[in-house]
């Protein structure tokens, strides 16, 4: 068969010659147009074709085709490195395939993340009652030094009163002692003038003494007067006195009173504020106990899902051991093993959820 191979020369020499040639090995016939031609020429390197010499367009698909079919070849072989990966296949976007622990794992960062947020959350909450009282803190000391400060407005202002009372008592001093004063002076000069009187006229000396006599009745009266009307002034700012105290006292009650009042609304809301906070304890613990006994009913759930399983994979397996018992094949002793075990793992299955059952009652009680 090998002997019966044509190479390309061949078939270009048949062309040329206008009929068949010979197969290799059988001498040619004399007549044949290539001996008078002489020797053929020699043969082309394999890969390359002479000069002038161009082939068809089927040959040289079927040439490409080859060339793809051994390049594929080398690259399976490991002849040859393996072209470059599709671009579309890189551009794809890779799809996570979950395993097991791959699902546990997610499932711990998850809770983890849970409990990341539930801390994040409790200090938030100590933050915010932290600030709350700094800001009683200081609404006390602001109190305390507004109350400082009345206190010390009221002082002042007893002061100044105490202060004004006594400019007035010696004012009203001063006044009395200017009028007694007046008084001894005016005595002494009608003194004098009744003894120039009595001296120069002898004769008018009674009309002096009594003119003189009817005056210091007058000024006697004008004096009493004078001395009723100082008297009804200074218990006229005795009595204004007495109703100022009585006022400042009222309004000290009455700021006392303000201030008491004050607490009370004080202590009734920091009362609240307990009330309030203590309440949202109470909201955040209930929450945690809902979340926990969703997580319970959820694993319970999953562990029912679980033995359901179990107990139709045995039942599948008794079912199947039944029908083979039916047939007319006596069951061999592996069988036989395989549906004592099968029962086995049903009875625990049944009494493993008994169990569960009774423990579930017991923390439900």
């Amino acid at each position: 068969m090998a002997d019966a191979y044509l190479t390309w020369e061949d078939l270009l020499d048949e062309d040329e010659g206008g009929g068949a040639s010979p197969p290799p090995g059988e001498p040619r016939e004399a007549g044949a147009p290539n001996a008078a031609k002489g020797p053929p020429p020699a043969a082309a390197p394999a890969g390359k074709l002479p000069e002038g010499v161009e082939l068809p367009e089927e040959v040289r698909a079927l040439m490409k085709t080859r060339e793809a079919l051994e390049h594929q070849m080398k690259v399976l072989t490991g002849q040859a490195a393996p072209p470059d990966e599709d671009p579309h296949q890189k551009a794809k976007f890779p799809v996570r395939v979950h395993t097991k622990e791959s699902r546990l794992e997610e499932r711990r960062l998850n809770l983890r993340d849970q409990h990341h947020q539930m801390l994040m959350k409790q200090l938030q909450e100590k933050a915010i009652l932290e600030r709350q009282r700094e800001a009683e803190r200081a609404q006390e000391a602001q109190e305390r030094r507004e109350e400082a400060a009345l206190r010390e407005r009221q002082r002042r202002i007893e002061e100044e009163r105490q202060r004004e009372i006594e400019r007035r008592l010696a004012e009203a001093v001063r006044v009395k002692q200017r009028w007694s004063g007046q008084r001894a002076a005016a005595l002494l000069r009608t003194r004098q003038a009744i003894r120039e009187a009595s001296t120069v006229e002898e004769a008018r000396a009674e009309a002096q003494r009594r003119l003189a006599e009817h005056r210091v009745i007058l000024l006697q009266r004008q004096r009493d007067e004078e001395e009723a009307s100082a008297e009804a002034q200074r218990r006229l700012r005795e009595a204004e006195l007495t109703q100022a105290r009585q006022r400042e006292q009222e309004e000290a009650e009455r700021a006392e009173e303000q201030r008491r009042l004050r607490e009370a609304e004080l202590a009734q809301a920091r009362q609240r504020e307990q009330e309030e906070a203590e309440r949202a304890e109470e909201q955040r613990r209930l929450k945690e106990a809902a979340l926990a006994q969703a997580r319970r009913r959820v694993q319970e759930e999953a562990e029912r899902a679980e033995e359901q399983r179990r107990l139709k994979e045995a039942a599948l397996a008794q079912a199947r051991l039944e029908r083979e018992r039916a047939g007319p094949r006596p069951p061999s002793d592996t069988e036989l093993w395989e549906a004592g075990r099968a029962k086995m793992n049903a009875r625990l299955v049944e009494r493993r959820l008994r169990e569960r059952q009774a423990e579930r009652r017991r923390k439900a009680d």
